[in-house]
């Protein structure tokens, strides 16, 4: 879902539920300070407005692109973290896979589980 400025629209990246959809649209869906709708706009937002209109195409271009950037690279930044992550994560299961299977052969496991399983079906057919 695309919201905001039609000149520089937005994704919303939030939850998904329909309260939190709602709650948003409330929020965020209305006219809002824009270079289109100054008048929306305090004093502030309207000095940077003001800024960025007053610079060249190839100066703001020089700017979102460093933005752009700085974006991408968090981006990046992520997804080898993400990798990193992914890693462990299959370290960790292949150790607890291993701890799982030593202790069912070293502690004869599933010889104790049909025992139990046994007695109790002796207790159950003595009552």
């Amino acid at each position: 879902m695309r919201y905001g400025d039609p000149m520089a629209l937005e994704t919303y990246e939030g939850a998904r539920s329909y309260q939190e959809l709602s709650d948003f649209c409330k929020e965020n869906l209305k006219p809002s300070c824009s270079p289109l709708n100054l008048s929306l706009c305090d004093d502030e937002k309207k000095k940077k407005i003001e800024k960025y209109q007053a610079m060249t195409e190839d100066e703001l271009y020089e700017e979102i692109t460093k933005v752009d950037d700085l974006m991408s690279e968090a981006d990046t930044f992520l997804q080898a973290e993400i990798e990193k992550l992914q890693e462990k994560y299959q370290q960790v299961m292949s150790e607890v896979s291993d701890t799982k299977k030593m202790a069912k052969i070293e502690y004869d496991y599933g010889i104790m589980k049909a025992v139990m399983g046994m007695k109790k079906k002796t207790l159950k057919d003595e009552l």
